[in-house]
């Protein structure tokens, strides 16, 4: 059996000419990239301005001003923005509702109170000794007493109502 081989014939291909730039109206740039070598000190560029080596010695070059821009937040920089601040906000609210909560349970209920008529004759301490438990200060069922009825003076007339707590 014998073997065939084919080869592709080369065949020169059809080069376009560069395409030419109009001819600009400006002078040419130099370009700012410079090949440098070992122990390289960069100086700077000659100024007709400057008068003495001393003035160009120390007249730095100084750096552009910075312009800082909007940040710009992406999509998931602004879900992560909303969720910090839905976060930070419940904390709030259930901070605000247990100190509420606490206010709440501090003040006395209607099952810790009881309805006391003031007789002819009687003052805070005589309600509050018959209130009190034995061997209890009284005095600080009075200031208890004062604070629930919202009294501003110990002064009591007969026929009062005042809510005495029960303990």
């Amino acid at each position: 059996m014998s073997a065939l081989v084919v080869q592709p014939v080369w065949q020169p291909s059809t080069v376009r000419p560069a395409r030419r730039r109009p001819a600009s109206t400006q002078p040419a740039r130099r370009g700012n990239l410079q090949l440098v070598g070992p122990g390289f000190v960069p100086r700077p560029a000659p100024s007709g301005a400057a008068s003495s080596a001393v003035e160009s010695a120390s007249a730095a070059p100084r750096p552009a001003p910075v312009t800082r821009s909007r940040l710009r937040l992406t999509p998931l920089g602004r879900s992560l923005v909303a969720s910090t601040a839905l976060v930070l906000a419940s904390g709030l609210a259930i901070g605000v509702g247990a100190a509420a909560g606490r206010a709440v349970s501090a003040a006395p209920s209607v099952d810790d109170v009881a309805t006391v008529t003031v007789a002819a004759g009687e003052n805070l301490w005589t309600v509050a000794s018959a209130a009190s438990a034995p061997g209890a200060d009284v005095r600080e069922l009075i200031a208890e007493i004062a604070a629930i009825n919202e009294l501003g003076t110990h002064e009591l007339h007969a026929g009062q109502q005042l809510l005495v707590p029960t303990h």
